[in-house]
């Protein structure tokens, strides 16, 4: 079975990873998450920390961020877990990613890569980049499910056209070791089940149909 090099630094995902905002559609959450990008953690943590009692999931999620990295309050993986699960709970992308980034690093639980493609998959099929890559790399690997580098290679295409700029360096890397280390008619099926994954909005992204 192909060996991609191995890549999961993986990096937690407040709801920066999205677009910036402009002041005029500025709200609590996105004065929060400016103050955050400026390393203003005690601000972030002033504006999240109500939103997120107030049941917000990408306050949620912004607060467990905040437990998890230590900034302005102490690390606390525990604590970070429970805003996740709150936010996750609530079908948050971003929040189902970091619990599947902490079960697959087992921060604050033990290691379930089982759960962590869970998660990372229910992140996945909501066209979240990140978790996209994640599933990729958990079928290249076998973290979790079964080994299977055409599933890989799809869904390392897919997460592609999702994934911030700063991730597209590595997917390009395990896309071009798959390609080198995959057979022509392999990689042919892959890219047939990337484009019905696409179509289908991240539904039907197996070699079979939907997952």
């Amino acid at each position: 079975m192909v060996r991609i090099p191995l890549n999961l630094v993986f990096a937690v995902c407040v709801a920066l990873c999205a677009a910036a905002i402009t002041a005029a559609q500025a709200t609590p959450f996105e004065d929060g998450k400016r103050a955050w990008e400026k390393g203003d953690y005690a601000t972030a943590f002033h504006y999240w920390e109500p939103l997120a009692m107030n049941g917000e999931p990408d306050a949620e999620n912004g607060l467990g961020s905040l437990y998890e990295l230590g900034q302005v309050v102490g690390q606390d993986d525990v604590e970070a877990i429970y805003w996740y699960r709150k936010a996750a709970a609530k079908g948050f992308d971003k929040a189902e990613y970091n619990l599947g980034r902490v079960y697959r690093m087992g921060h604050g639980v033990s290691t379930d890569e089982s759960l962590a493609f869970h998660y990372f998959m229910l992140a996945a099929v909501q066209g979240y980049g990140p978790a996209q890559n994640a599933v990729a790399e958990a079928y290249a690997f076998g973290f979790g499910v079964a080994e299977d580098d055409v599933v890989a290679y799809a869904w390392f295409t897919v997460a592609y056209a999702n994934a911030p700029s700063a991730l597209k360096p590595s997917i390009d890397a395990d896309m071009y070791y798959l390609l080198l280390h995959t057979s022509a008619d392999k990689i042919e099926e892959a890219r047939r089940i990337a484009a019905r994954c696409i179509q289908s909005h991240y539904q039907d992204c197996g070699r079979s149909g939907p997952e």
